[in-house]
């Protein structure tokens, strides 16, 4: 199915490799301008941001990490300050940690629910009060 997102301004979090580049990349062909968030991986990051300006629309990386609410809250304002509205949002930064359970740290569970689920619900809540 076809979609068009000509006009409309588009953040996706842990958008610089996987899924998120390949649904930041999607959005950028249907005509969408896509901010690429990433919270370490800056030059793939990058990456991701010139591909999606070869398509002609308008892109930038903002580095985040998404378990800081105030982060994410400054990152969605920038984008809407940059481009104008915020008109779609993908949540799709995770954390996990890789240890079986029974010889995990409680340390990367708690990243991973931060990362996760807090993450998804800061970024979730910024771009909603942007957009209504």
């Amino acid at each position: 199915m076809q979609y068009s997102f000509a006009g409309k301004n588009a953040l996706v979090t842990g958008s610089s490799k996987g899924i998120g580049r390949a649904v930041a990349v999607s959005l950028a062909k249907g005509g969408a301008n896509v901010v690429v968030n990433c919270s370490g991986s800056r030059a793939q990051a990058e990456d991701v941001a010139a591909e999606i300006r070869r398509l002609g629309r308008k892109s930038y990386v903002a580095v985040c990490d998404v378990s800081d609410q105030s982060a994410v809250e400054a990152m969605v304002a920038k984008v809407v300050a940059e481009f104008g509205s915020l008109d779609l949002f993908v949540s799709n930064a995770v954390y996990s940690d890789r240890e079986l359970m029974v010889n995990a740290k409680m340390d990367g569970f708690r990243r991973t629910i931060e990362v996760s689920m807090w993450g998804a619900m800061y970024g979730v809540r910024a771009a909603a009060q942007q957009m209504l």
